[in-house]
């Protein structure tokens, strides 16, 4: 007997509109299962994601931490490209990868079933799994811009 009881995901994307925008499609089908959606993000991502949601769609802000060097309200790419410093990429990282912490208190304070993440966000899977939560691997972007990934 199938199991019709709403199920409670998390949806984790890269802080980049290309990256965005597969997981808002998939969590529209997702939502058409009946089941409860949690996308996480950073203030500024919202804001935009606002522009593009179906209202089921719960939104839930990331505080990223503070990185000397990187601008206030630097949350993505388009960020650093609005203010001309692309060579602060690796700043922009190294906040991205502060935010295990952060992370891991909203799921542990939300209790979701699984959590569907971003494969750039490496370090998901780890805070996840640590407090028994499922995790799924969904890749936004094509084989041609992996066959240029280190690894």
């Amino acid at each position: 007997m199938a199991d019709d009881r709403q199920l409670h995901v998390v949806m984790f994307p890269w802080f980049a509109q290309g990256h965005i925008t597969p997981f808002l499609n998939l969590a529209k089908s997702i939502l058409t299962s009946g089941h409860r959606i949690l996308f996480f993000s950073t203030l500024v991502n919202i804001e935009w994601i606002k522009k593009k949601i179906v209202p089921r769609i719960e939104l839930v802000e990331l505080q990223l931490p503070f990185v000397d060097g990187l601008p206030a309200g630097v949350e993505s790419m388009i960020g650093l490209s609005k203010i001309g410093r692309t060579d602060l990429v690796p700043l922009l990282f190294q906040e991205i990868d502060l935010c295990e912490q952060p992370f891991g208190a909203l799921l542990k304070l939300l209790s979701p079933d699984f959590v569907i993440f971003d494969a750039t966000l490496w370090w998901t899977s780890w805070v996840a799994n640590k407090m028994g939560v499922p995790t799924i691997n969904f890749i936004a972007f094509d084989i041609a811009a992996m066959s240029f990934a280190k690894g």
